[in-house]
């Protein structure tokens, strides 16, 4: 699809039944829509009626979606651990870690990181927020959805 790929979260409130003609909108204009629905936005409208409208699977709950975070550190002993650190004090799983080389030439590296949960989470903007401290730069790449196991 060439158009423009949308993450919509749908949340509790009466702007809900505005999501669907949203939906529509989008795919009509050649988008892609991956559609979150809270508890909450359950209430104004149901998850087959989006999963209907934007040909996706819909899901319900932050917990379903993966975010991707970029982020380079200083080249110095602890660096790595300080990094890590606050994943696990607020046991936020770490679904990929990898490495490459920043062009700086200061032998520094980036780092990639998929994390189980979404920005929005405490747990997970808790620990953005300690690494930010740490990180020399730090960037939220984006949110897609987790692989579901069958």
């Amino acid at each position: 699809m060439s158009g423009p790929r949308i993450l919509l979260v749908i949340g509790g409130g009466i702007a809900a039944y505005k999501s669907c003609e949203l939906v529509r909108l989008i795919r009509k204009a050649g988008g892609s829509v991956t559609c979150v629905l809270t508890q909450g936005g359950q209430q104004f409208v149901t998850p087959m009626a989006l999963a209907a409208l934007s040909e996706s699977k819909v899901y319900t709950s932050l917990f379903d979606l993966k975010d991707e975070v970029e982020m380079g550190v200083p080249n110095q002993p602890g660096a790595v651990y300080k990094m890590l650190e606050p994943f696990n004090a607020e046991n936020v799983s770490m679904t990929r870690l990898e490495s490459r080389p920043a062009r700086n030439g200061r032998w520094e590296y980036y780092f990639f990181i998929d994390l189980q949960g979404h920005q929005t989470e405490p747990a997970v903007a808790k620990a953005l927020d300690q690494l930010r401290k740490n990180a020399s730069f730090l960037k939220v790449l984006g949110s897609y959805p987790a692989a579901q196991r069958n």
